[in-house]
């Protein structure tokens, strides 16, 4: 992590991630670091299991911010 780091993003759910995407787009900045405790980005959607709970169509949630994400995260 550089230590010059303006803004720190505590956790890398949906809610940091947006985060990140709206300092990006709304104000240009880019000089911040999220940080996450697991090895995958999803918060409490990807640490979580809800037994009984399914969904009939395939969906990846990030998909959409891929792109962005990309250019971020470089």
């Amino acid at each position: 992590m550089d230590l010059d780091t303006d803004i720190i993003i505590i956790g890398a759910g949906m809610s940091g991630i947006g985060l990140a995407v709206q300092l990006v787009r709304q104000f240009g900045h880019r000089n911040f670091e999220i940080i996450e405790k697991s090895r995958c980005i999803g918060g409490t959607w990807s640490a979580n299991t809800y037994p009984g709970c399914g969904v009939d169509v395939m969906l990846n949630p990030f998909f959409s911010l891929s792109p962005l994400l990309s250019r971020i995260l470089e």
